[in-house]
């Protein structure tokens, strides 16, 4: 769960360097040089949706809310994690398209605050003692419907509004 949710909200606020250091900490080993090439990958398409011109905070959140083990064997195992994120960004930022296409658009005021409920399927690899990543998947949802008293905000009504909040490190 932690590589889930802190690791990856971690390796998103490192220098690129830094990130794939802490990546290839929790990757196994043997893992294929696809899934190495696939995690960074993905970063750097979260690190491009949330490019901004540094003025305002960038809010990237993903928290889990249930588990579920799969699969155990004394050598691999796999766990779902349903988890929610919330991200959003203030300013110049750019954003992706809705339909996952590579094409970049300008986000008025930021990237548009976005509360995207994913399940990640995470397989493992034992060695050397420890539970390492071997791969991960995620699909959509599955995702509750907005109460009826919520009203979306823009990205510059959401990032002005949590100025002064942090991001929650260390409850997982």
């Amino acid at each position: 769960m932690t590589y889930v949710t802190s690791v990856q909200q971690d390796a998103l606020y490192d220098s690129p360097d830094t990130a794939a250091v802490l990546l290839r900490s929790w990757l196994a080993p043997d893992v294929s040089t696809a899934e190495r090439d696939k995690a960074m990958e993905d970063l750097s398409t979260v690190r491009r949706a949330l490019q901004t011109d540094n003025t305002r905070q960038v809010w990237w959140e993903v928290t889990p809310l249930g588990t579920r083990v799969e699969s155990v064997e004394p050598d691999r195992a796999r766990v779902q994690v349903w988890v929610v994120a919330v991200i959003a960004s203030g300013g110049n930022a750019l954003r992706h398209r809705a339909t996952g296409g590579n094409e970049e658009i300008a986000a008025d005021g930021g990237y548009t605050p976005t509360a995207t409920w994913t399940t990640v399927t995470v397989d493992l690899s034992w060695l050397d003692g420890r539970w390492w990543v071997w791969s991960v998947m995620s699909n959509a949802g599955p995702t509750p419907m907005l109460n009826n008293t919520s009203r979306p905000v823009t990205s510059d009504e959401f990032v002005h509004a949590l100025d002064g909040f942090s991001l929650v490190k260390g409850h997982y």
